[in-house]
């Protein structure tokens, strides 16, 4: 248990530090907070939450949807030089829409990156 307590602190004080340094401004509520339980969400679950009146389940879903993009930039697909941030986005909001009409189910992620390399493939070299 100790060892566990241990590990946490050190987590925790390396993710303040970061956040220090960093200018991103932290959310208030832990509500809007990423979390692990968050990272495996459907393709219905993410366009529930992207569509929600809800401000907090938009911003949870905007988070993930940037989160996969600036992943994926340079390896899945060829990166923003050719594409601005918003019409990649909406690219990728087409994917999860037909996504979401063939297969509920998918990972989110998954359909994000498919969408994206099928549309923007990064040249082999």
């Amino acid at each position: 248990m100790k060892k566990i307590l241990v590990y946490i602190s050190l987590f925790v004080a390396s993710v303040l530090q970061v956040a220090c340094a960093n200018p991103i401004v932290i959310p208030s509520s832990e509500n809007q907070r990423l979390i692990a339980q968050n990272l495996s969400i459907t393709t219905k679950l993410f366009m529930d939450a992207y569509m929600s009146p809800n401000i907090e389940q938009r911003r949870f879903a905007e988070m993930y949807l940037i989160g996969v993009i600036d992943s994926t930039e340079g390896s899945v697909w060829c990166g923003y030089s050719i594409a601005s941030p918003s019409a990649i986005q909406e690219q990728a909001y087409i994917g999860l829409k037909g996504t979401l009409e063939r297969s509920p189910d998918v990972r989110a992620s998954v359909a994000i990156v498919s969408k994206l390399k099928e549309l923007l493939p990064c040249k082999e070299t």
